[in-house]
């Protein structure tokens, strides 16, 4: 090839080179700008979009004016009194031509006059009152609140008093667990789904239903725990799952595991264990379980499912609010387990103020459960199980 063809050949394919280098340059160009404008155009909020949220959102702000507005100062203090579980015996009126005079006696081991004053001041101010004043008495054993009614121009004077006298009965608190969902739903879960939303759910990770077991759960009422399932004495004869904590896994193992529970069940507030009489034997099993359960700000329960289980204590010993398994609601001689099960509720709540009981998600047992709580006694109250493990602070 001669130098002036070589140079021309050369000349074009600089050319050429350019032409592709910019024709590709433009591509990626109107690629990202693409990018861009469908991002940008996915975060946008449409004129109806925006009109429709502002709408909800100015009906929902006179929506609770109106509320407030209706509730009147008489009402607002039987809302206070509700919230504070004051029954009506315990509460006294007179009237008065311009005034009403109330005598309320609390149940100091859980209420404290302060919470009390508190509780119904809140109420009042937002039905529209004044409070006037609020004056204890020097041994601290009553409180009294004037209260003046802009609207019915009457005055209200409430004299909040300790339960000195013990009139209140013994409260035992009683939490129940039910184990092992995720494996059904339909009619038999709705089934479940409807008694007391006192009543606690624990949900196997990794099961077909688990995740739907826990939106329903939640938006039924009822709290949800993880139930955590862990080796058992017996196995691999006796088998907790596929995605079991075995003794033979690492920390970290163990650590990535509950992690992925956690990741997979969202919204429950605590965790308990499924089988597991070997792992919660041993502290350097049980412990890497618990510190994801502190990562996270979950309780524990400790279901447990043998007499020399240290997870309970263990979980203490590491500030984690915990809990630990009274009785099993569905072991034991099959004739009258009902009545069974009920005589040894009767017999703990006489020495015991809270109870801790987990039974299982089976049909049979449902109608069983049905019939325990029909049987409760006045004394004895079901709560969800976070009562029971991270009780309230009323008592100030």
């Amino acid at each position: 090839m001669s130098i002036k063809k070589r140079r021309k050949f050369h000349s074009v394919f600089k050319r050429n080179d350019r032409i592709s280098i910019f024709i590709s340059l433009l591509f990626i160009f109107i690629i990202m700008f693409l990018i861009v404008f469908l991002i940008n155009k996915s975060k946008e909020q449409s004129p109806d979009e925006e009109i429709r949220t502002t709408l909800s959102t100015d009906e929902s702000k006179k929506q609770n004016s109106k509320e407030i507005a209706k509730l009147d100062v008489r009402s607002a203090i039987d809302s206070a009194l509700k919230l504070l579980e004051v029954p009506n015996k315990f509460v006294s009126t007179y009237h008065k031509e311009k005034e009403i005079v109330k005598y309320i006696t609390i149940n100091s081991k859980i209420v404290s006059l302060t919470i009390a004053n508190i509780t119904i001041t809140d109420l009042v101010k937002k039905a529209g009152a004044n409070v006037i004043s609020v004056k204890e008495n020097n041994d601290g054993t009553y409180i009294l609140m004037e209260i003046y009614d802009p609207q019915t121009k009457k005055t209200f004077f409430i004299k909040i008093i300790n339960d000195l006298k013990s009139a209140y009965p013994e409260i035992t608190k009683l939490a129940i667990i039910i184990d092992d969902f995720g494996y059904f739903s339909g009619e038999l879960l709705d089934e479940f789904l409807a008694l007391d939303k006192n009543i606690t759910f624990s949900i196997l990770p990794g099961s077909p239903y688990s995740k739907e077991v826990e939106t329903k759960a939640i938006a039924s009422g009822h709290e949800c725990l993880i139930h955590i399932p862990m080796e058992p004495q017996g196995y691999p004869n006796v088998n907790p799952g596929e995605n079991a904590i075995l003794m033979k896994m690492t920390e970290k193992e163990i650590k990535r595991r509950v992690e992925s529970f956690v990741q997979e069940l969202p919204h429950c507030i605590g965790a308990n264990n499924h089988m597991g009489s070997i792992v919660t034997q041993y502290k350097n099993k049980i412990t890497p379980v618990l510190e994801v359960i502190q990562k996270h700000n979950l309780f524990f329960v400790d279901s447990k499912t043998t007499n020399k289980t240290i997870a309970y204590r263990t979980a203490k010993n590491m500030n984690i609010p915990a809990g630990l398994n009274d009785i099993f609601l569905d072991t034991g001689k099959k004739n009258n387990i009902i009545d069974q099960k009920y005589r040894q509720i009767i017999r703990l709540a006489k020495y015991n103020r809270q109870i801790i009981a987990i039974s299982h998600c089976h049909k049979e047992q449902l109608e069983k459960l049905k019939k325990l709580l029909s049987m409760l006694p006045d004394n004895i109250k079901l709560v969800p199980i976070s009562e029971i493990v991270i009780p309230k602070k009323y008592i100030m």
